[in-house]
């Protein structure tokens, strides 16, 4: 009988409206200099370190990508699906870690 897998497991939130304080030039590329990925960088760095697989949660809008300003507030689709891009391009595992899991907007149905 062949061994279970026990790796841990860890969470790694991705607040959009943190690491996109201003609307990026390019963004899709997430070397683009409005992205502060630092704080990402670290906590996906000490959960591979810790032989930990990675789900990613990204939520939070920035106050750019909505009519309102509010970080809890609906965002226009390709301003999302290009954070995705660049979210998912920067953790691809070639030159930061690969995240494999990913959820999309945690606690959808929250009214707030």
């Amino acid at each position: 009988m062949a061994a279970a897998d026990h790796s841990p497991h860890s969470r790694i939130d991705i607040p959009w409206a943190d690491v996109a304080l201003s609307r990026p030039k390019d963004p899709t590329n997430p070397d683009d200099p409005a992205y502060n990925w630092a704080p990402i960088d670290a906590a996906v760095s000490g959960a591979l370190a810790n032989r930990a697989e990675m789900l990613a949660t990204v939520f939070w809008t920035p106050a750019w990508a909505t009519k309102s300003g509010s970080r809890t507030a609906v965002p226009k689709a390709s301003d999302y699906a290009n954070f995705l891009a660049a979210a998912q391009a920067r953790y691809s595992g070639f030159g930061q870690p690969l995240i494999t899991d990913w959820e999309l907007w945690n606690e959808a149905n929250n009214r707030y």
